[in-house]
């Protein structure tokens, strides 16, 4: 059985999810399998797969309807790994990413390593910012802020890890997992390193989803609300929604105010 289980979704990428693929391939620890999960791509997927010439490959089709957890959650069901670790199909992983962060699950008996990332535009010789994300302290820490991302995750395989197929939580089901996962009582580390290239690319989920991400944390906050017993989370729990509907108001009313005085500009 492999160590790892690195899963891979991808939809109409071709030339994306090739330089993902061979930046896996090339890792410095070699004890994993690659579960590529595709939504019908309108290219030929299995002679791109095929054109690997690698055995560690296992490729899969399935039409997720627009919910990526959906893929994600069908490459974790066939996952062997003892760990399993994620890579959206626009990212690029440093060679030596396995390795250290199975360093780190070892020498600190961790759950969940994640890492800092570059984000670069066009090639990654393009870098527009390295993230400073830190170690979170806890589960208030990670409601406050989601500082994990997920192409940067190794994380223990169990029954908890499934993404939140809800499309209320599209762009965020990671945010929903990592939340889980810590309350269920995963131990989270961290890497103060960019272990990872993240492709800024406009026409990912990410961007086109984002746009209503305060009624989405919404959402996310309120179920978890109604599942915590824990007093003093509650209350923070209902700060963190007051304060996602004042700034969704906030845009909102900003938005509106903007809309009008450009209206008003144009009838002078």
């Amino acid at each position: 059985m492999p160590k790892v289980s690195v899963i891979v979704t991808t939809y109409n990428r071709k030339e994306y999810l090739t330089e993902t693929i061979q930046s896996i391939l090339n890792q410095t620890y070699q004890d994993f399998e690659l579960i590529v999960v595709d939504n019908y791509s309108n290219y030929d997927f299995k002679a791109l797969i095929e054109s690997f010439h690698s055995d560690k490959i296992t490729a899969f089709q399935n039409y997720n309807n627009g919910i990526i957890a959906v893929n994600r959650n069908i490459g974790i069901s066939h996952a062997k790994g003892e760990y399993v670790a994620f890579c959206d199909d626009d990212d690029i992983w440093i060679y030596s990413k396995l390795e250290i962060q199975l360093n780190k699950i070892t020498t600190c008996r961790a759950d969940l390593v994640s890492s800092n990332l570059f984000i670069f535009e066009g090639s990654i010789e393009n870098i527009k910012i390295r993230t400073e994300n830190r170690k979170l302290k806890g589960l208030n820490d990670l409601l406050l802020l989601n500082q994990v991302y997920t192409s940067t995750v190794v994380t223990k395989n169990s029954k908890e890890l499934f993404f939140p197929e809800d499309i209320q939580l599209l762009a965020i089901e990671d945010y929903g997992l990592w939340i889980n996962l810590m309350n269920f009582g995963y131990k989270f580390e961290f890497i103060d390193e960019a272990l990872v290239y993240y492709r800024k690319a406009p026409n990912s989920a990410h961007v086109e989803n984002y746009i209503n991400k305060h009624i989405k944390f919404i959402y996310l906050y309120s179920n978890f609300l109604k599942q915590s017993n824990k007093p003093i989370q509650k209350l923070w729990l209902i700060l963190l929604i007051a304060i996602q509907i004042i700034k969704y108001v906030g845009k909102n009313v900003l938005s509106y105010i903007d809309k009008k005085w450009h209206s008003n500009i144009f009838n002078i």
